[in-house]
């Protein structure tokens, strides 16, 4: 029976007609390739053939070229079929080249020459040594493999190893015997009570309005004080808006005391770098004044992991954590 593939690439040529436009106006472009390339080459043709009026495919054209997938379709003794099959064929080839820069428009600023897209060959030569020496990497491939296969190959050792010793399970695929739960810390438990108890549970507005009383981010936001409480949670849905990639309406749902309009209006004043830049600093500041900061790390040896914290299922943002099951936000933590 006839693979999907090929099932898939009759469908495309017995759908060619509306995309044809689109192939006639495409053919007109200045397609530059570094040497011969098929795809240009039978541009070329078919632009003739358009030129002519002609939608049968002169039976001297083979397009091996092309790919030999296309092969049977281009020599079908149907050569209307067969043209259209040639049309299908170069679409595919012109695709795949200006994806891989090897075809390109001169003035196209996405598809344009590897030497434009990457380094030319000389400047590569010139200056390899100096980014090979910036990653900490040797300029020798096979220098930096070895360290590599060593590890791959005791990775296996281990593997094989641990097949034998019955720890770990080969069949269609790998199974570890599931490893037994550690006692939870009773000093842990205490501690997490203990800031339960402490701090119990917190509201996001509350959390805003006490940060913004210490820093007065939305003073510097609306560049004076603010002159009503709208005029406030404009600022905050402003920023929310912006922060949580909310639409104005969606925000306005959250926030019965505004309108989309004015949630619109307040997302234009979060979009002044220098304001916002100014009110970051300002919470980070903040923030970094707490004891607990000194254990945040260094901005040069920052992660982007995110952490997982547990929230009730009615924050718009929850999904549920994959390991625990229960209704959780990611949060990230600021570096200095």
């Amino acid at each position: 029976p006839p693979s999907r593939a090929s099932l898939v690439r009759e469908g495309l040529i017995d759908g060619i007609r509306p995309v044809r436009s689109l192939l006639v106006a495409i053919a007109k472009l200045p397609w530059q390739a570094t040497g011969e390339h098929p795809a240009i080459e039978y541009l070329a043709k078919l632009q003739a053939l358009y030129l002519k009026g002609s939608r049968k495919l002169p039976v001297e054209v083979v397009a091996p070229s092309l790919g030999m997938i296309w092969q049977v379709s281009i020599s079908s003794p149907d050569r209307e079929r067969a043209f259209q099959a040639l049309e299908v064929a170069t679409l595919f080839a012109l695709r795949r080249a200006v994806r891989n820069g090897s075809v390109w428009i001169e003035h196209s600023l996405s598809f344009r020459g590897r030497a434009r897209l990457f380094f030319t060959d000389e400047r590569w030569q010139a200056e390899s040594k100096k980014h090979y020496a910036r990653l900490s990497l040797p300029s020798k491939a096979a220098t930096f493999l070895k360290p590599l296969l060593a590890r791959v190959t005791a990775g296996v050792d281990a593997v094989a190893a641990a097949a034998r010793s019955g720890v770990l399970r080969v069949d269609d695929e790998l199974h570890l015997s599931p490893l037994p739960a550690e006692d939870e810390d009773p000093e842990v438990t205490k501690l997490r009570a203990a800031l339960d108890h402490r701090i119990g549970e917190v509201q996001l507005p509350e959390v805003i309005l006490a940060v913004d009383a210490q820093v007065r981010f939305s003073w510097i936001m609306l560049g004076r004080e603010p002159r009503s409480t709208d005029e406030l949670l404009m600022v905050y849905a402003g920023i929310m808006a912006h922060g949580t990639s909310l639409t104005a309406v969606e925000c306005a749902r959250m926030i019965p005391q505004l309108s989309a309009t004015s949630i619109r209006q307040a997302m234009r004043w979060a979009r002044d770098e220098r304001r916002l830049s100014q009110a970051c600093q300002a919470v980070l500041e903040f923030m970094q004044r707490h004891p607990i900061a000194a254990t945040w790390g260094r901005s040069d040896l920052a992660s982007s992991d995110m952490m997982s914290m547990e929230t009730t299922k009615r924050v718009w943002q929850a999904r549920l954590d994959p390991r625990r099951n229960t209704p959780s936000i990611g949060i990230y933590s600021h570096v200095k």
